[in-house]
């Protein structure tokens, strides 16, 4: 199930999220705010 939520950031931010997505051929700022979750998962599990 997908659900689409409007998130507020710094224009930095949304600035790094583009050049990453540029970057790393995302498909979307989607994607990476997606990636982003991920990457903070894994590192949870691992510090547990």
């Amino acid at each position: 199930m997908v659900m689409k939520i409007s998130v507020s950031l710094p224009e930095a931010d949304v600035a790094f999220v583009d050049a990453y997505a540029s970057a790393t051929a995302a498909e979307s700022r989607s994607a990476v705010i997606h990636a982003a979750i991920e990457m903070l998962r894994t590192a949870r599990l691992e510090d547990e």
